[in-house]
């Protein structure tokens, strides 16, 4: 069976509102989840802000187009 991911995009939110390290706790929170879930540490937790309107949109595309793709 492959690996697959989990995938989480949260926002938006003006970037000068996101304190210094704003992306740490929420990073924590889901490495902490996915470790009591799983009883196993994630090999990659990538987070941060920065991801624009337009990104999003793309990266929500693909998302649709994948999910078409497993469910035909």
């Amino acid at each position: 069976m492959s690996k697959e991911y989990w995938y989480c995009v949260i926002g938006p939110i003006n970037r000068e509102d996101v304190p210094s390290g704003g992306d740490f706790p929420m990073r924590t929170a889901v490495k902490d989840a996915f470790r009591d879930m799983l009883n196993e540490y994630a090999d990659i937790c990538s987070s941060g802000w920065g991801i624009t309107e337009e990104d999003f949109k793309e990266i929500s595309n693909l998302l649709i187009k994948q999910f078409k793709r497993r469910n035909l």
